[in-house]
């Protein structure tokens, strides 16, 4: 009796997988013949329609999709043909769905770029969700120079926090495109208040609060004054009652900029020569 017992365990490595053999002939033979039944009705890919890509090349997604001409369409596996697709930088989602009998259509949903992120030496392209989707590595390296051709107005942002403020940043610059479209980079000072830096090299001391008003402080400063193509090197706007200037070094401070009255700056201040830079 335990011999029989022992002739038994022994087999029954052997019987399973005979099993396994038998059942995987099976589901070959069952592909073997969904495809030539696929074929005989003509469910064979002949044609794939792209929708939604602008950004991203025909050819990068004809690459991640990794399809070809014949295949059996109901076999195509869209769920891991969708997964290759999201893996491309620029694709945020993506859908598929057979149409039969021989096509698969496929609509892109691309990344919306929103800034330039600059952090730790790092330029990185970001949507408004704040995610990082496209690195251009170091600052200074070639390929950051790549990101003038991906999107010129974008804003560049820096610094920890930036990205996550950016959004009421960029808002508010809206407002008043003739001083967003001078805007070179804004910067996160200690993660609470910005540092805008225009062409030309004046940087806008921003507050902590009331980001909105010093907007409008500043777009009058630019609209009744040319503020930003004077001899000045800094604007404080940080202040409510005042408006403070640091003029470059050699530069008076002009009569005009007596005369400013803005509603809650009671007086301008000039800066001293050397201000701290976090304020």
């Amino acid at each position: 009796m335990l011999a029989v017992k022992f002739r038994m365990l022994l087999l029954a490595p052997i019987v399973l997988a005979v099993a396994i053999a038998a059942w995987g002939s099976v589901i070959i033979l069952r592909e073997e013949i969904f495809i030539r039944i696929s074929k005989g009705l003509g469910f064979q890919l002949e044609e794939i329609i792209l929708r939604g890509n602008e950004r991203v090349q025909q050819e990068a997604l004809l690459d991640a999709l990794a399809l070809d001409r014949g295949e059996a369409l109901p076999l195509i596996d869209l769920v891991e043909t969708k997964a290759r697709l999201e893996s491309l930088e620029w694709v945020e989602s993506a859908s598929l769905r057979r149409v039969f009998p021989d096509t698969i259509e496929v609509r892109i949903h691309e990344q919306q770029p929103f800034a330039f992120w600059q952090k730790d030496g790092q330029l990185f392209l970001v949507n408004s969700d704040g995610d990082a989707f496209l690195d251009f590595g170091p600052a200074d390296s070639p390929r950051a120079g790549w990101a003038e051709f991906v999107e010129a107005s974008l804003p560049y942002l820096v610094g920890a926090g930036a990205i996550e403020a950016g959004v009421a940043l960029i808002e508010a610059l809206d407002d008043h495109p003739a001083i967003k479209e001078k805007v070179k980079a804004a910067v996160r000072v200690g993660q609470r208040r910005w540092d805008i830096h225009f062409d030309g090299g004046v940087r806008v001391q921003m507050p902590e609060k009331s980001l909105h008003q010093a907007m409008v402080q500043l777009h009058r400063l630019h609209l009744e004054y040319d503020i930003l193509r004077r001899d000045v090197r800094i604007i404080d706007l940080r202040l409510r009652d005042r408006i403070g200037f640091a003029l470059r070094e050699g530069a008076a401070m002009p009569e005009a900029f007596e005369s400013i009255v803005l509603p809650n700056a009671a007086s301008i201040i000039p800066l001293r020569p050397k201000t701290r830079e976090d304020g």
